[in-house]
């Protein structure tokens, strides 16, 4: 792999250009903070010159990447299908809380699914339109899990479920098997996806003769009860299959709107593309969280591949990017002295090093790593650029676990105390332990559960199925009390339960923006291409910003344990149409793109980047 830049080169503070001003000044905790803080509040200084390093063949000390199930809870779309390792499955919540409901109820029960119709002018038309291309229908399991009221006010019903069913990748056959029905419809997508032209209405209803039965004569009448209904849809097989996308978006209030192009439960009798009063369509209840109120609906991805070492895009998985800071301080140390007889070993010696809690040899006001494509691995069907950002993990382990670098294994039925440090960048650094057991779930023999709770705070619980595959996979926790982040857990089940020592716990974010020395965002500049970390497919390698993980790296008390875990993902599974630019702002694709992104190793096995490193060297203050 080539790249375009190499050697080194040292520039006083008068030979700063405004461009080289912009990278020192794009390195804020915060807007409005440009990072110089905490070097003040240690007493010290930059000095001059400022020196630019260039490393080609970089190794990573390591490289490993974890799958997170995707939830896309309370989206306004969903997506079902198989497409090659991707799997994807939805599920929907609803409410038949009315006698009108059940009245119409008594005529007939449908899933009416609508494609993403073509109308408007949106980027990723003819995506959609390709992905419908060969494969005329989608046949679909549908799986119902359907709760009577208890006290005919569906609060507590709510309450119980709608977390667990809809938000948790439980599966349905955990559940009690008297509250099940199972169904299957084939939908024909291709219908809303013409070759040409749009498409007036792309709706399609099938209808649900378990489900609707269940409802008119299970738990009780039909005219006295409340209901709750979940649904799950899955693909039944390859051959037709494909990742189709399904309107969810309850369109204003605008009912008209609602009975034609909104998928949901359609009770009664149904007319396709009409708005006749022939039944009524039940949209997924809306639920409150903190982005407000969303439908109770959403779809999961699972990817079946067996890599572990890449980056999926669109199932929540990312790499984990780890450099060896002795290596990194032999190799600056070998650039400096090419530069000048000496300088390194000056600036490196002993002589040089804070005894206090803060490394005083360096300052990094920006770095950049370049990370080189496999294209022979690397499969992201769509044409479409992938946002990508860069989270650096500032806690990790506290002082006293962090000599484990490999899994811990948890016996069935068994439990390990994990002695975890963390809190918000320059707070105490509350120290907790973490309580992990593992066991078989109480209702699937073939399913596992991991249980956590906190020591110190022992209402904070969690309860996670896992499948038990032997695949690692990272689970998120609820949040500590005074804690800036939750905790994430890297987990294999299988016979043991292997807990991978890693948790990120106070992490921040590479800036998505070049900012001024008073912290405001620069949108215009020769830096512009830095605001944004894109993959494009074709392109030889990937840029991202690592400035405040090599920060964290390089400004520590050498021979520190605990180091920073780089963490490189895309950005909210976004895509963009980076050809149709207005204004420098790209278009947003409106389907997901899966794809999963390999990076080029040598034969040592060994990922090595290039590596762009801004250093000012650092003095004591007064």
């Amino acid at each position: 792999m080539k790249f375009s830049h190499s050697g080194s080169r040292a520039l006083t503070l008068p030979a700063l250009a405004a461009g080289l001003a912009l990278l020192f000044t794009a390195c804020g905790q915060t807007p409005g903070e440009t990072g110089l803080g905490y070097l003040e509040a240690q007493g010290i200084r930059i000095s001059a010159p400022l020196y630019h390093l260039s490393f080609d063949d970089l190794p990573l000390d390591s490289v490993f990447a974890t799958e997170v199930p995707l939830n896309h809870f309370g989206e306004s779309l969903l997506v079902v299908g198989r497409e090659s390792e991707y799997l994807t499955k939805a599920r929907l919540g609803f409410q038949i809380t009315t006698q009108a409901q059940r009245d119409s109820l008594a005529k007939g029960l449908y899933l009416r699914l609508t494609t993403i119709p073509l109308s408007g002018n949106f980027a990723g038309r003819a995506a959609l339109r390709d992905a419908a291309r060969g494969r005329d229908s989608l046949r679909v399991l549908v799986e119902s899990f359907s709760m009577p009221d208890s006290n005919n006010s569906l609060n507590d019903s709510f309450t119980v479920f709608q977390r667990r069913i809809l938000t948790t990748p439980v599966p349905f056959s955990t559940l009690d098997s008297r509250f099940k029905r199972r169904d299957t419809i084939t939908v024909y997508p291709k219908r809303g996806y013409p070759d040409s032209g749009t498409a007036q209405d792309s709706s399609q209803a099938s209808l649900l003769p378990q489900l609707w039965n269940r409802l008119r004569t299970g738990g009780g009448s039909d005219a006295t009860r409340k209901w709750l209904v979940f649904i799950e849809l899955s693909p039944l097989t390859t051959a037709d299959s494909g990742m189709f996308h399904f309107n969810l978006l309850n369109v204003g209030g605008n009912d008209m709107i609602r009975r034609k192009y909104v998928s949901g439960l359609w009770l009664g009798r149904y007319k396709g593309d009409s708005l006749a009063n022939v039944g009524a369509v039940l949209t997924p209840y809306f639920v409150n969280t903190t982005r407000g109120y969303v439908p109770a609906g959403n779809y999961e991805a699972q990817f079946n591949g067996s890599s572990s070492r890449s980056m999926l895009h669109g199932i929540s998985r990312g790499v984990h990017l780890g450099i060896n800071r002795d290596t990194l301080i032999t190799r600056i140390r070998s650039k400096l002295n090419a530069l000048e007889p000496g300088l390194g070993n000056r600036y490196l010696d002993t002589g040089f090093v804070s005894t206090g809690t803060f490394d005083r040899r360096f300052f990094v006001p920006y770095a950049e790593m370049r990370l080189p494509i496999d294209h022979a691995l690397t499969r992201v069907p769509s044409a479409f650029a992938i946002d990508m950002a860069v989270t650096t993990d500032v806690d990790s382990l506290g002082d006293a676990s962090a000599a484990f670098h490999d899994d811990i294994n948890i016996a069935m039925g068994d439990s390990m105390r994990l002695v975890v440090q963390g809190g918000a960048a320059g707070s105490s650094r509350p120290v907790d332990t973490l309580i992990v057991s593992y066991r078989p779930h109480p209702a699937d023999t073939t399913l596992r559960q991991a249980l956590t709770r906190w020591a110190g705070e022992p209402t904070i619980a969690d309860t996670v199925t896992l499948n038990t595959d032997g695949r690692q996979r990272e689970i998120t926790l609820r949040r500590h009390t005074g804690w800036s982040h939750a905790t994430t857990l890297s987990v294999r089940a299988a016979a043991r339960l292997g807990v991978e020592v890693f948790f990120n716990v106070a992490s921040i974010t590479e800036p998505r923006f070049i900012l001024d020395s008073t912290g405001n965002s620069i949108s215009e500049n020769a830096n512009y291409r830095l605001t944004h970390r894109f993959f494009r497919p074709g392109a030889d390698s990937l840029n991202v910003r690592v400035t405040r993980g090599l920060r964290n790296l390089l400004n520590r008390v050498p021979g520190s344990s605990v180091s920073p875990d780089m963490y490189l993902r895309s950005v909210d599974r976004a895509i963009f149409d980076t050809a149709s630019v207005n204004s420098l702002t790209y278009r947003r694709v409106v389907q997901p793109a899966f794809g999963e992104i390999d990076f080029k190793r040598g034969g040592d096995g060994k990922l090595k980047v290039g590596l762009e490193l801004y250093l000012y060297p650092l003095e004591a203050g007064q």
